[in-house]
């Protein structure tokens, strides 16, 4: 069993629904469960008749099937919920996973799962303390972890960590968690991190890192981002060059990549870069001021 990742226990949610249970939690309650089963079917075989072990077991067998039957149903409805995230349908990925993760609070890795989507639908909303909450919530239950079936989400919820903390203002804590979530994520994978590298690094105001993690991640992060995340990244290293003199900007032409990264910028939809610049005044600004 992997050991609980240490989070700020003030961060954790009070709604049960966003508290997946821990994994040793979880074994507590199941093994006394499962020698209450076993007393069950012994005395039904001893006391009633021994046929009637059969009944119990097939009974049991039944309600497994049928409890597992809902648990696909639920993560058909959690691929459904997470396409209207993606697409930025907000809202309604809210509603349908605030639904999710009070029905699957019984099968703890599926709920830590919904858990971590609802917190990215918070991320994405504009509220990174909430996500944060839920964040630390995933991580302290364990079922998202270096190891455990679940565990390609677990580079993903660190670098969402980090981000949240960054947007919350606090650095020390976003750098710690980005620096997690590159130690667990490979060389291939690297490219899901550059959003989250790129707005840690510019609320440091490391505009010149901001430029070159641009330049050298974007052919990676195409492939591990969405267009969404793409031109969130365009409009911040946009940020990061207006913020560099033409004296200090290493490559060919400062003005013209600025452009560049303007127009592509300027392709989002409306209110889609208002997750960062609600909790950021100059970036906010600038966004105006550029009418993106």
């Amino acid at each position: 069993m992997a050991d609980l990742v240490r989070v700020d226990l003030d961060l954790l949610p009070a709604e049960p629904r966003y508290r997946p249970l821990g994994k040793a939690a979880w074994y507590g309650r199941r093994i006394p469960s499962a020698l209450a089963v076993g007393a069950v079917v012994g005395v039904c075989s001893v006391a009633v008749h021994p046929m009637a072990m059969w009944v119990a077991i097939i009974g049991i067998f039944g309600w497994s099937i049928a409890r597992r039957r809902r648990m696909v149903g639920v993560l058909q409805k959690n691929d459904d919920a997470l396409a209207l995230l993606v697409s930025g349908e907000l809202d309604a990925a809210a509603t349908a996973y605030d639904d999710l993760c009070g029905q699957a609070r019984g099968a703890p890795g599926l709920h830590s799962l919904l858990v971590y989507n609802r917190a990215a639908v918070y991320l994405d909303a504009g509220d990174p303390e909430r996500a944060a909450g839920l964040l630390s919530a995933v991580l302290h239950a364990g079922w998202i972890g270096p190891k455990g079936s679940l565990t390609a989400y677990y580079p993903a919820a660190l670098g969402r960590l980090a981000m949240a903390e960054a947007l919350r203002g606090r650095l020390d804590q976003a750098q710690t968690w980005r620096a997690r979530a590159h130690a667990a994520t490979s060389a291939a994978k690297r490219g899901m991190h550059l959003l989250v590298d790129m707005v840690v690094e510019a609320k440091l105001q490391h505009y010149e890192t901001v430029v070159t993690l641009a330049e050298e991640g974007w052919t990676r992060a195409e492939n591990m981002l969405t267009a969404r995340q793409l031109r969130v990244a365009r409009m911040l290293e946009a940020f990061a060059l207006e913020h560099l003199g033409t004296d200090e900007y290493r490559g060919v032409s400062r003005e013209t990549d600025l452009a560049r990264a303007l127009e592509a910028a300027r392709s989002s939809s409306a209110g889609e870069f208002q997750f960062l610049t609600a909790h950021w005044d100059e970036l906010e600004r600038f966004t105006q001021r550029h009418r993106l």
